[in-house]
């Protein structure tokens, strides 16, 4: 299985689904399951003092960064698609956003909030991972994380492992 790597509080912010769309330097031509694991490193630690992420942590049963898993599985998401941050519209409406790609247009499955936007990167040049559901794990997996896209070997039983 597809797996990236995340340092907290993202991590832990898109296995609870409040984060759903991941932000990177690099596309990635790829729709299916990703699995989410969370770095070892606490390098991003000092953002769970600031909102919104302090305010969805707590909500999420994170009231301090000691608290979150570090160098774990933590859940598997269904990537849809990836698209230019620039394409993404970010304009909250009743409809739906679209995003554009070269290939056609890629309809997000919910609204662009500006949480959305505070959780990820944004600027010109960078791409968007859009995920439309995520399933979390009962219990974290520890495994050892890359950069980059990385293949996980999910347990056999993983089915019976989500909450």
């Amino acid at each position: 299985m597809k797996a990236i790597t995340l340092y907290n509080p993202h991590a832990v912010l898109m296995a609870s689904f409040e984060k759903r769309i991941e932000t990177r330097p690099r596309r990635w031509k790829y729709c299916g399951p990703v699995a989410i694991h969370s770095g070892l490193s606490g390098a991003c630690d000092y953002l769970s003092d600031e909102e919104p992420f302090k305010s969805v942590l707590a909500k999420c049963g994170y009231p301090h960064w000691s608290c979150m898993p570090f160098g774990c599985v933590l859940a598997v998401g269904q990537m849809i698609g990836s698209v230019e941050s620039e394409y993404l519209q970010t304009v909250e409406t009743e409809e739906r956003p679209r995003a554009y790609t070269n290939g056609g247009m890629l309809d997000i499955p919910y609204h662009f909030t500006a949480q959305e936007q505070a959780f990820g990167n944004y600027n010109p040049g960078r791409f968007c991972y859009i995920f439309s559901s995520m399933r979390r794990l009962r219990e974290p997996i520890p495994a050892k994380g890359h950069q980059g896209i990385w293949e996980w070997e999910p347990p056999a039983n993983l089915e019976e492992l989500y909450v």
